[in-house]
């Protein structure tokens, strides 16, 4: 079996090679070309070919596993001890560190010896993800807000301003909470169900479909309870 021992070695593996494919040509990796004549070959019948074959998917596979491994052996120690650090300072009354990722994000699956990311993996995304909640936490205030001044209203031109308000917010409030990691999740308080209104978990397909936009909610009446 033929090992790569150098930069150069690799370069020339993936330099591009064209290759003949019945009436027409290709490129790929010089290395992707050999796999795929020593895959033919196999087909074929080639017992030289089918060993090699075997050889190398065995040898590809046990460098995933390997790697697998180590994956979830460095992520275990990672949420272990970022845990236990995050649980001292909080014991002790002291700001606990924001480590990227956060170890409650990285959720581990002994059985199969995985390894998930639910949440943001760098500092770039944590300050998205932060932007994002805080523009939800926003939302669901006007939501309150404007609940609260609907309710009593008694003008049908008033309640439907407050509805399309309501409304607008609703759904960017279910937009931006259909889109986060489950951990960040939040329950919209005073949630209108009226027509027109957003569902959670489906703002982001309900949005596709509805071609008006906030203004052409406006004029519209609305003399019943969300």
């Amino acid at each position: 079996m033929i090992f790569l021992r150098s930069a150069s070695c690799s370069s020339r593996s993936y330099r591009p090679v064209t290759v003949r494919e019945e009436d027409r040509t290709i490129e790929m990796p010089a290395i992707q070309a050999v796999f795929r004549a020593i895959g033919k070959s196999a087909m074929k019948g080639n017992r030289f070919a089918q060993k090699t074959l075997a050889e190398l998917v065995t040898s590809v596979e046990a460098v995933d596993h390997e790697s697998s491994v180590a994956l979830f052996g460095t992520a275990v120690e990672y949420k272990l001890a970022w845990s236990q650090e995050i649980e001292r300072c909080e014991k002790d009354g002291i700001e606990p560190p924001r480590p990227v990722p956060h170890p409650a994000n990285i959720i581990l699956d002994p059985a199969s010896g995985k390894v998930r990311f639910e949440g943001p993996q760098t500092k770039e995304q944590r300050e998205q993800l932060e932007a994002c909640l805080a523009r939800r936490d926003e939302a669901q205030e006007e939501v309150s807000y404007i609940a609260e001044k609907y309710r009593p209203s008694r003008s049908e031109k008033m309640r439907a301003l407050y509805l399309d308000g309501w409304h607008w917010e609703q759904r960017m409030f279910d937009i931006i909470n259909n889109a986060v990691p489950r951990r960040y999740k939040a329950n919209l308080e005073n949630r209108s169900y009226r027509d027109g209104a957003s569902r959670s978990g489906h703002a982001l397909v309900e949005l596709a479909k509805d071609k008006r936009m906030r203004g052409e909610y406006l004029g519209e009446s609305h003399s019943e309870e969300p």
